[in-house]
C-alpha cells in the first residue's frame, strides 16, 4: 500500500473565495490571515474534483496523512468538509496535521520539519501539495519521496490505480511556477 501525505489547500480544497480577503490593503496583514481562515469561511470551500480519487486510495487502504499549513483552530471545519467531501476519510486513520495557532512561520518549512518527524529520508511516501516552495523542500529533505503537483498528479495517481501501477512519478506533474503562500507568512518572523 502507498504512503501519501497530502496538503488540503488548492490541492483538495479550492480556496480561492476566501482567498480575495488576502488582497485587501485597508487591513493590516496579521487580520487578513485570521480572516481567511475563519472556520465558516472554510467549510466552504470548493471540492477540486480532481482530487476525488483520494476516496479510491482511503478505500483501498493506502496510508494518508493530511499536512495543512491552516491554523489548529480550523481543526473541526477542516475535518467536517473531508467528511463531507471525502466519504471514506476517517479522523483515527488518516491523521490531519496543522500548524499551531499563531504561528505565522514559513509553511514549507514547518512542513519539512513535522516530516522529518514521521519519515527518514529513505522512506518512500508521496507528496503532494500545490505550493512549489514546499515540494521543492520536501524534494530535497527526502531523496526517495515521489512530490507531485495536484495539477496533473492527481490524473497521474487515478491512471496508475487504473493500471495496477501504484508508484507515480514526479515527471507528469509538472505544474508552472507560482508564488507560494510562504512570502507572505515570511514577513511575520
Amino acid at each position: 500500500m502507498g504512503r501519501y501525505v497530502v496538503d488540503i489547500d488548492m490541492t483538495l480544497a479550492n480556496n480561492q473565495d476566501r482567498a480575495e480577503v488576502l488582497k485587501r490593503q485597508d487591513i493590516p496583514q496579521s487580520q487578513r490571515w485570521g480572516m481567511f481562515f475563519e472556520p465558516g469561511g472554510v467549510q466552504k470551500d470548493l471540492l477540486i474534483p480532481e482530487s476525488l480519487v483520494l476516496n479510491k486510495l482511503m478505500e483501498g487502504g493506502h496510508d494518508i496523512t493530511f499536512m495543512t499549513g491552516r491554523p489548529e483552530r480550523t481543526r473541526e471545519a477542516t475535518m467536517n468538509w473531508l467528511s463531507k467531501h471525502f466519504p471514506n476519510y476517517s479522523p483515527e486513520a488518516h491523521p490531519i496535521y496543522m500548524k499551531e495557532d499563531g504561528n505565522f512561520g514559513a509553511t514549507s518549512g514547518w512542513k519539512a520539519k513535522k516530516l522529518k518527524e514521521l519519515f527518514t529520508p529513505e522512506d518512500d511516501f508521496t507528496f503532494i501539495d500545490d505550493d512549489d516552495n514546499n515540494r521543492n523542500i520536501v524534494g530535497e529533505a527526502f531523496p526517495t519521496a515521489t512530490v507531485l503537483h495536484p495539477d496533473g498528479g492527481w490524473k497521474q495517481i487515478s491512471d496508475g490505480l487504473a493500471t495496477g501501477d501504484e508508484a507515480p512519478s514526479e515527471e507528469a506533474s509538472e505544474a508552472p511556477a507560482e508564488p507560494g503562500s510562504d512570502e507572505v507568512y515570511d514577513e511575520f518572523k
